[in-house]
């Protein structure tokens, strides 16, 4: 996921692609998802939400967990390219409020809306992936930190990004997490995260 998104953003494919990213499409139901849990839900969501500025979403087939696949393909057994489906829209749960709330956080910071200003952070587990995202202003700057181990509770170090964020080892800050609003105090360059099934992301507004 690293290489490709680097790919994308680092090599001449960024002047002339732009990349929407989608968690599920009606032409496929990821192997990922086919009888997965809420979390691996919030996880795939997150991260297309966030990895790109352009993010598209197969409906209440995601927002409802309606994973039942053809057997041994990537494809829904019932898909709307063969058939007329009707669903309730009215249905709310804590996948369609977590989209809600990550699609509110894009709207309101600059640096999500844009694809290319993208650093991946060292962390020391393989079960977390982190990236620090900034506009070309370096007016909104935000860290996504995602666990991508949908069962267990994850922990890691994160090692920020001292050049891009051009802060001293010692330099107090603050980081806001955009989905709980819980606020902590970082002023060392490896600083410790948790991330549990129920909420596998921070979105990290940085303060400074």
């Amino acid at each position: 996921m690293t290489e490709y998104v680097n790919e994308l953003t680092k090599s001449d494919l960024c002047e002339y692609f732009r990349p929407n990213f989608w968690p599920n499409t009606p032409d496929i139901n990821p192997i990922h998802l086919q009888g997965a849990n809420e979390s691996k839900y919030l996880q795939r969501y997150v991260l297309a939400a966030t990895l790109s500025s352009n993010v598209g979403l197969y409906g209440p087939v995601f927002e409802q967990m309606i994973s039942e696949p053809i057997q041994g393909k990537e494809e829904y057994l019932n898909s709307e390219k063969f058939q007329i489906c009707e669903y309730d829209w009215s249905i709310e749960n804590n996948i369609t409020s977590f989209i809600t709330d990550v699609n509110n956080i894009r709207n309101a910071h600059p640096a999500l809306q844009q694809t290319n200003n993208i650093k991946f952070c060292n962390i020391n587990n393989e079960n977390l992936i982190a990236y620090y995202k900034w506009n070309d202003a370096k007016t909104s700057e935000i860290l996504i930190i995602v666990s991508l181990n949908n069962f267990e509770t994850q922990q890691g170090m994160i090692q920020l990004p001292k050049a891009e964020l051009a802060i001293d080892n010692m330099q107090n800050f603050t980081v806001t997490d955009l989905l709980t609003n819980n606020t902590f105090k970082w002023k060392e360059e490896w600083n410790f995260v948790e991330l549990q099934p129920s909420l596998p992301c921070h979105i990290l507004k940085i303060n400074r």
